[in-house]
């Protein structure tokens, strides 16, 4: 065992398939929660992380915050990252490192973290440094007043042309489709109650995204603007093939609108099709130059076989939604995860069917 650490075994091998959830575990009576826990998830963000600490911790010493800790959840990062993450347990006193077995994505590697989040309320900030910490104090600031939900939208950013474009049109598409409360700019950074925390992490919803769920929730807000700045190391690893999947999933995981476009264009479709139809019989017997069969055979082919495509293609992921999660398959499967020995808070335990249906949100 590393001097210093609290080491778990391989939990992948004690229980491979469980989800880490909290809300069901709670720290010892004689333990006090920390009033902020962050939660950062990391994928090849080796060169930021230490400096990402220094500014969270200077950020939340300044509005002298009643305890904080910090949980980094490593998303199967191929770079330094776990060494370096494994140095800040060492050398800092509130630090959680969780490992996951590999890349999972964004979205379930915050759910793990949110598993071992205690605090009283809980941040969430990226880990590339293109989101301020220092905002972190406003933001705690407001979630002091009563706020239980504090979202900082981006309003103007230094990312390369190409992103801003996908970043708009977007946020223009889920607005339009799935939500208008959805801020124009969208969000990534944001702090919340505990009492989300714990929704949030039961969520065990697959193949969608945080904010979406973060607004599902309906509780009140408020929204913090600011300018996201240019990523200072390395390159991002949003890909073009994986935003586009971001927003497909996006917008098929919370609207039914896309069935309901399908279902007009049918109609619409058969209306036309059915107006073709009278027009070419009126063509037919005031004129004799079509082939026998071509107007029946054009009109079918040519129209209703792409859409009947296009809406197979559609219901199909909706179906594959309901499959995926009827499968019951994790969020997450956790390798291990390494704690500083300071930190009192317990293990988190698998969640159990008999557990989940008898636990009440406190």
């Amino acid at each position: 065992m590393t001097k210093g650490l609290e080491v778990s075994g391989d939990i992948s091998m004690q229980a491979e398939f469980a989800t880490y959830v909290s809300g069901l575990e709670r720290p010892p009576p004689a333990t006090i929660a920390p009033e902020v826990s962050v939660v950062v998830p990391v994928y090849f963000n080796a060169e930021s992380l230490v400096e990402l600490y220094r500014r969270i911790d200077e950020a939340l010493r300044s509005i002298a915050v009643e305890g904080w800790n910090i949980t980094f959840v490593d998303d199967g990062s191929g770079d330094a990252s776990r060494h370096v993450l494994n140095e800040l347990v060492t050398t800092h006193p509130n630090v959680r490192v969780v490992h996951l077995a590999r890349n999972f994505g964004s979205f379930d590697a915050i759910t793990a973290g949110l598993g071992c989040a205690e605090g009283r309320c809980v941040a969430v900030i990226s880990a590339d440094l293109q989101d301020p910490p220092e905002k972190l104090a406003e933001m705690v600031k407001v979630w002091r007043r009563g706020k239980k939900l504090v979202l900082a939208t981006r309003v103007s950013r230094e990312d390369p042309w190409t992103s801003r474009i996908f970043s708009f049109l977007f946020y223009r598409v889920f607005r339009l489709l799935v939500t208008p409360e959805m801020p124009p700019g969208g969000f990534d950074f944001f702090v919340l109650d505990a009492q989300i925390a714990r929704l949030l992490s039961m969520h065990g919803e697959k193949n969608t995204m945080m904010p979406a769920a973060l607004l599902y929730f309906g509780f009140d807000r408020e929204i913090i603007p600011y300018h996201r700045a240019a990523r200072p190391h390395g390159t991002s690893r949003w890909t073009f093939w994986r935003k586009f999947k971001l927003m497909y999933d996006a917008v098929l995981s919370n609207s039914y609108v896309p069935l309901r476009i399908m279902t007009a264009i049918g109609a619409a479709g058969v209306s036309i099709a059915v107006l073709y139809l009278l027009v070419v019989f009126v063509h037919r017997l005031s004129h004799d130059d079509l082939p026998l069969g071509w107007a029946s055979l054009m009109t079918v082919a040519l129209f209703f076989h792409g859409l009947i495509l296009m809406s197979v293609g559609i219901v199909g992921e909706y179906v594959w939604r309901t499959f995926d999660a009827a499968r019951k398959r994790p969020q997450y499967v956790i390798d291990r995860w390494i704690q500083s020995k300071q930190l009192t808070s317990p293990r988190p335990e698998p969640l159990r069917d008999d557990v989940a249906s008898n636990s009440s949100l406190r």
